[in-house]
């Protein structure tokens, strides 16, 4: 493809990507501080467990999102030695990792995160023989020392709160801290998943990143040879058999090696 007719498909994409975004916010945005939000459900997450023992991972639903999303990423990069997971949220998809025998690293500015992140490890202790190690990193990700690597470094749900220039800079912080692939994972707005949660909840600050646009971002971070998936969950309520993505998966996944 001609560098003019790329610069024009480019510029497509990033239009409709932002009309996108508009159309979602003017329709489902009640959450205009992305970082108030997360503390705040990861306190009531916290809460809720304190008052019934219950987490994420005993939602049937939840643990069927993380057992495909675990399969796809596994399938997309192997078993890795060594993970840092920077914005990890609930910290699920590493943990699973770390059971399967990966050191794992995980990173995040919320305390509240980071404190729900080890309960989950708790809960998946109960039923999982953990293979792997679990450390956890109070910081932000971005002020980290170049001296922690790991084989893979990920996030999801990270980079879709910034314009594509900030998200370049997110990522080329990612690649510098990693030995071999870099994923990130963004989510896919006509995934009905998805969907039903802004409908219940509202809607955040997430932009729209097409496939496309994603693999612009981490091209322009300096990893030229990415590989963009979409993601077999397409409702966990669904069959087995009608999870398999069809375009209609939860997050589209960007892998490169570094």
């Amino acid at each position: 493809m001609s560098s003019v007719i790329t610069r024009i498909v480019d510029g497509v994409d990033d239009l409709v990507s932002h009309a996108l975004t508009a159309g979602f916010d003017h329709a489902v945005k009640r959450h205009p501080d992305e970082r108030l939000f997360w503390n705040t459900l990861f306190t009531s997450k916290l809460e809720h467990h304190e008052q019934t023992g219950l987490t994420d991972w005993d939602n049937p639903r939840s643990r069927t999102y993380y057992r495909l999303l675990h399969k796809d990423l596994t399938a997309l990069v192997g078993t890795q030695a060594s993970v840092v997971e920077m914005g990890c949220g609930t910290a699920v998809l590493s943990l699973l990792l770390a059971a399967d025998g990966s050191d794992v690293t995980l990173v995040d500015r919320s305390e509240p995160g980071l404190a729900y992140a080890r309960v989950i490890e708790r809960a998946l202790r109960e039923e999982l023989t953990f293979v792997g190690s679990v450390r956890y990193l109070h910081a932000d990700f971005t002020s980290l020392d170049r001296s922690l690597r790991a084989d893979l470094v990920h996030n999801a749900g990270v980079i879709e709160e910034m314009e594509m220039s900030e998200a370049v800079r997110v990522v080329s912080l990612m690649r510098d801290h990693a030995d071999r692939q870099v994923v990130v994972g963004v989510p896919n707005y006509f995934n009905p998943y998805l969907l039903g949660f802004w409908l219940r909840g509202g809607k955040g600050t997430e932009r729209h990143y097409s496939r496309r646009g994603l693999e612009r971002v981490l091209r322009s971070a300096g990893l030229p040879d990415v590989a963009v998936v979409n993601t077999s969950c397409v409702h966990p309520s669904l069959p087995a058999w009608a999870n398999q993505g069809f375009g209609l998966g939860f997050l589209h996944l960007a892998a490169a090696a570094v």
